[in-house]
């Protein structure tokens, strides 16, 4: 039986509920905006302040000045497609896993090690949706993960509901991919 913080009572249920809806903003904030959008930003300012004082040409008819801070975008995510350079996708791919790492690592002390592998795949899932749609659908994803996922650990619907749930997250992934 896996481990699990949760001791949810008809006393304390609205603490869990709005707990959940603030680790969705502030989990998304911490985990997508510092470790992915921060870095990508920073990185994309760097080489666009390069290439700006070597006389580099840009897409675009823009001046130099917003040109560099044309950077600030990753910041909020939803930037990143197929069709962007093969450093910014490089640099998407190694923010991703970080962030999908540091995020499975973080649900270990109050849940145990069972939920380190389900963490990092909820991590890529909303890692991917913060660097293709923004934060806000990151932060969308994660508080339906958490209502749906409570509804099991609440003990509504039994194993067959739980079964349910995890082959909807797993189609959602795959479809994803």
């Amino acid at each position: 039986e896996p481990t699990s913080p949760i001791d949810i009572t008809s006393e304390n249920a609205w603490v869990f509920f709005f707990d959940l809806l603030n680790a969705s903003v502030y989990e998304e904030f911490a985990f997508r905006v510092l470790l992915m959008g921060v870095p990508m930003a920073v990185g994309s300012f760097i080489v666009r302040v390069l290439e700006v004082s070597r006389g580099g040409t840009w897409r675009g008819a823009t001046t130099p000045g917003r040109h560099v801070l044309g950077s600030l975008r990753y910041l909020v995510g939803g930037r990143v497609d197929r069709r962007g350079t093969r450093e910014t996708l490089l640099a998407s791919w190694a923010v991703l896993l970080t962030s999908a790492a540091v995020f499975g690592a973080a649900h270990m002390p109050g849940w145990g090690w069972w939920k380190v592998v389900p963490s990092f795949v909820a991590g890529l899932a909303f890692g991917y949706l913060f660097l293709r749609h923004g934060v806000t659908a990151a932060i969308l994803a994660h508080f339906v993960n958490d209502y749906l996922s409570s509804l099991t650990w609440i003990g509504v619907g039994g194993d067959a509901l739980a079964i349910l749930i995890g082959l909807l997250f797993l189609g959602v992934a795959v479809a994803g991919l």
